[in-house]
């Protein structure tokens, strides 16, 4: 929530938030667009405003009056709308509690009205409309004797009839007896009932058990068939004996695919004739296929004897060669082993070096123990030491006030600064006379910070004081370059360090020894590495050379393999040729025998045939007919059984008919009667069931109505009054905008004087203090702000515009009173130009919001500095890599090229071109 403040110190309680706004833009460039955003901010506030106005009276007309006042200020003769739905609620739950009494009484009547209800709407209005009462008076008058029936008795008797029946239906077999009475004769005829023989599904089995199919009466005599059967097993026996045969030598043999007249043709081809071939290969032994692939003979242009004749020559070269490289791999490795003893040596005499050589110069050792041995003694060090502490206390106080008095400027700064807001704004004067100004609280902060002011300066006098009276002393006494040279001439006299140097001078000559002996060791390694050598390049020599007699070696046994294989695949051709005629042959002697068995095998079969069907013949004779015989028997007894057995029923169903049914139905049509009044009892309790239904659900729908429009105008009501408040807060932010607006102008001024301006004086500062040095006079930046003069003709161009006019600060620490002077910028030295500079660019660069500068570049920016401010430059430039990853320079200043990273020269070319040459790299970036 946003209260609403006076209008003169807005800008006194929230300028702490809009500075906030200034720091986090993090650029200057954001505070010139804060007044037009403000502006549009204050026209889009009153956009809002207006839209807003128009929603609201838009809803006035949705919402009706009534609603928007309180309940009890209704008149009392009209209802509110919160009684009429406490009303409507109240009437619900009346009918639902009789809606549940109804389905309740419906549920207890234990009879079933579905049947008469699913005929449709006019069924159940005629059966309602009929007086089930009336008519079962009636039925009483007319059957008076129905109350003395044992019904229950009547009804097992009934059933007891039925199981007789067997399923079948009464009413049929009555009216079977109606068509045709003299069926009781013939039940009467039988004195005794028939048996029932067997169950008829064991007769329906053996019939099925019986065959088919009836057999022929054969011709033939069993006793020719026996004989005719067993002449033809023994030529078939007898022709077993004569199936010529065949042995494979392989396996594979077996399906070979064989043109007998092609295998004989290609053996007279070759032998002459066939019987010579035959006796050729009766002898050859069994011969397995070669498994390498048939080789070309047409390579090979030696015997096999040439071949094996020049094999043991140069078997016996690479013998010989074997020895030489044995012998000289015996002395490589006694050599190496040598070599290694060495270099084993050489690692002690290396680490034992490292670990005894000092690290300082032999020349600086000598020197020392040298200029100790023969200069003062230690009297001299004693009063050096003395001396060297005064000064040094001298120096520690002096530090101390000096770091005091700088504390205290930098807090009376800073109380000066805050004491000049109040100052030069003309909101905080006030009269010290008048109580009710010194009532505020910025009055007791304006004497609290001159409090303040004055203590501190005169802790700082103090200060000042006590430091120049220890100037003096420090003057009086020893000068710097004193101190410096006395430290320097204790250090050189210092008697530990003496008796360290003496010795690292005995090291010293412990390391030359050990130096000495690596040398003498390395040129042992060196001749013992060139034998090393040359027995390596001897060994590759005989290398070559055996692997070359190895080649010649292995091609002339692939000759005499190849010639090997050749031959084994000659004697397989032959062996195969010879195994493909015999089995040609046998093949055809089998088909020839096969033929003769085949015929011999039909012939066995249609004996055996005939032989089958006189069997049949005479098991159908002695088994099936007698069978049949049987079953037809059966089936007679079974018909008169079932006969009997219909009759039977009919008797019973006559009984049934005639004597027990009317009497039940009598019965039965009374209890009907009492039914039917039960369910035009239960059908009108139904009725008022859905009459109460439609009753609570049009209620429902109307309550439902109700709430709905409760709802939507309390949510319009609710819109109202949300609206209402934004339209008011709305227009104090309107307003608190224009005040904004009106008074941004003084307030960009003070932003500048009291925030960003000290921001960039600040970080201007710290830069200056990075290029002084121990020669360099200190200094300091400093700014008054005034405002620029108006344009008479356009007074809106002037937008708060002021003057920021930069000082400089000196400081001289010879005066007392006062510390400091200051000058304009305009009347610093070349040095401090330079560096005001530069410092300047890297505080804009630094507080504008883009994207930061890697690099720096100054061109000719130390011409204005002496010799002594000269030297400064390069450290300078090194601190400013902390804000930039490179800097480049461009000057004519040789000192500064001695003391850059990287230099390029450029040199003009007579024809008018320039030549680019770079310098040596040193770590500058």
């Amino acid at each position: 929530m946003i209260t609403q403040t006076n209008d003169s110190n807005f800008l006194d309680v929230n300028h702490s938030k809009l500075t906030e706004l200034i720091d986090s833009a993090a650029g200057l460039d954001k505070l010139t667009s804060i007044e037009s955003l403000l502006k549009n901010c204050s026209n889009k506030y009153s956009d809002i405003l207006t839209l807003l106005q128009s929603n609201i009276n838009s809803l006035l007309h949705d919402i009706p009056p009534e609603l928007l006042q309180p309940d009890s200020a209704v008149d009392s003769h009209q209802s509110s709308p919160s009684a009429e739905l406490a009303a409507s609620n109240s009437n619900m739950a009346a009918l639902s509690l009789e809606l549940q009494q109804l389905q309740n009484l419906y549920e207890s009547l234990d009879i079933n009205v579905q049947p008469i209800s699913s005929l449709g709407p006019s069924h159940v209005d005629a059966f309602i409309a009929v007086d089930w009462q009336v008519r079962l008076d009636e039925f009483n008058a007319l059957h008076p004797d129905l109350d003395n029936i044992d019904c229950d008795k009547l009804k097992k008797q009934k059933d007891n009839i039925l199981s007789q029946l067997l399923g079948s239906d009464p009413q049929q077999l009555y009216q079977e007896y109606q068509n045709n009475p003299k069926l009781l004769d013939t039940y009467n005829a039988w004195k005794e009932p028939p048996v029932k023989p067997c169950e008829w599904s064991f007769i329906e089995e053996e019939l099925k058990s019986l065959p088919s199919n009836i057999p022929t009466q054969p011709s033939h005599d069993l006793e020719a068939l026996q004989a005719s059967l067993t002449d033809v097993q023994e030529q078939i026996k007898n022709h077993h004996l004569t199936k010529p045969s065949y042995t494979p030598p392989h396996p594979s043999f077996l399906t070979l695919e064989i043109d007998l007249d092609t295998v004989q043709a290609l053996i007279l081809q070759s032998y002459g004739s066939i019987d010579e071939f035959l006796a050729h290969c009766s002898n050859l032994p069994a011969v397995n296929k070669p498994i390498t692939p048939r080789p070309d003979m047409d390579a090979i242009t030696l015997t096999k004897d040439a071949c094996l004749s020049r094999i043991l020559k140069r078997q016996a070269k690479i013998d010989e060669l074997n020895r030489q490289l044995k012998e000289a791999d015996a002395r490589f490795n006694d050599v190496d082993e040598q070599l290694t003893s060495l270099n084993n040596t050489l690692r002690d005499l290396h680490a034992r070096a490292v670990s005894n050589k000092p690290n300082v110069s032999i020349d600086e050792v000598t020197q020392y123990v040298q200029m100790i041995q023969s200069d003062y003694g230690r009297k001299k060090v004693s009063d050096a030491k003395k001396k060297l502490k005064r000064l040094q206390q001298i120096l520690d106080k002096f530090q101390e006030y000096h770091e005091s008095i700088e504390q205290d400027e930098q807090q009376l700064q800073r109380l000066q600064q805050e004491l000049s807001v109040f100052e030069d704004n003309k909101e905080y004067e006030y009269n010290p006379n008048c109580s009710v100004c010194r009532s505020k609280p910025w009055v007791a902060r304006i004497a609290e910070l001159k409090n303040s002011i004055k203590t501190i300066e005169k802790a700082l006098n103090k200060h000042q004081t006590a430091l120049n009276k220890y100037m003096v002393k420090y003057h009086e006494g020893d000068t710097q370059d004193e101190l410096y040279q006395l430290q320097q001439w204790l250090d050189e006299y210092d008697e530990d360090k003496y008796q360290s140097y003496c010795r690292l001078l005995k090291d010293w000559h412990e390391y030359d020894k050990s130096a000495k002996e690596i040398e003498e060791t390395n040129q042992k390694t060196v001749s013992l590495q060139k034998d090393k050598d040359d027995l390596r390049a001897k060994q590759q020599q005989l290398q070559a050379l055996l692997q070359e007699s190895n080649d010649r070696l292995s091609k002339y046994r692939r000759m005499v393999d190849t010639i090997d294989v050749a031959k084994e695949w000659d004697d397989y051709d032959e062996f195969v040729l010879y195994h493909k005629l015999l089995r040609g042959r046998f093949e055809k002697d089998l088909d020839a025998w096969k033929r003769t068995f085949f015929n011999l095998d039909s012939k066995l079969n249609g004996i055996n045939r005939d032989i089958q069907s006189v069997h049949a013949w005479n098991n159908y004779v002695a088994n099936v007919i007698p069978k049949q015989q049987r079953l037809d028997r059966l089936k007679a007894q079974y018909h008169d059984w079932e006969e009997y057995r219909r009759l039977h029923s009919i008797v019973l169903s006559k009984t049934l008919i005639e004597d027990i049914l009317p009497t039940l139905g009598e019965y039965e049509m009374r209890l009907e009667l009492l039914d039917n009044i039960k369910k035009q009892e239960k059908l009108n309790l139904k009725r008022r069931i859905d009459l109460a239904q439609n009753a609570f659900n049009e209620h429902s729908i109307s309550h439902a109505r109700l709430q709905e429009r409760m709802e939507t105008h309390n949510r319009l009501k609710e819109q109202y009054l949300l609206s209402v408040q934004a339209v008011n807060h709305l227009q104090f932010d309107a307003d608190l905008l224009k005040i904004v607006v009106n008074d941004f102008k003084n307030y960009k001024k003070w932003i500048y004087e009291n925030h960003i301006l000290n921001h960039i004086v600040a970080f201007v500062n710290n830069v200056i203090k990075l290029s002084c040095h121990h020669t360099t006079k200190p200094f300091q930046l400093h700014f008054v702000v005034g405002n620029a003069n108006e344009v008479a003709d356009d007074p809106q161009s002037f937008k708060g515009r002021f003057d920021v006019h930069w000082l400089i600060r000196n400081h001289n620490p010879t005066t007392d009173s006062q510390p400091t002077h200051i000058v304009s910028a305009k009347l610093a030295s070349g040095f401090q130009k330079f560096i005001i500079s530069i410092a300047l660019r890297l505080a804009f660069t630094r507080f504008h919001n883009n994207p930061p500068c890697k690099q720096l570049f100054v061109d000719e920016g130390f011409i204005g500095l002496d010799r002594n401010n000269i030297t400064m430059v390069p450290g300078f430039l090194r601190r400013l890599l902390d804000f930039f990853d490179s800097v480049i320079l461009v000057s004519h200043i040789e000192y500064l090229l001695e003391n850059v990273d990287v230099s390029v020269h450029i040199t003009r070319n007579p024809d008018n071109r320039s030549h680019l040459q770079f310098g040596p790299q040193l770590s500058f970036h």
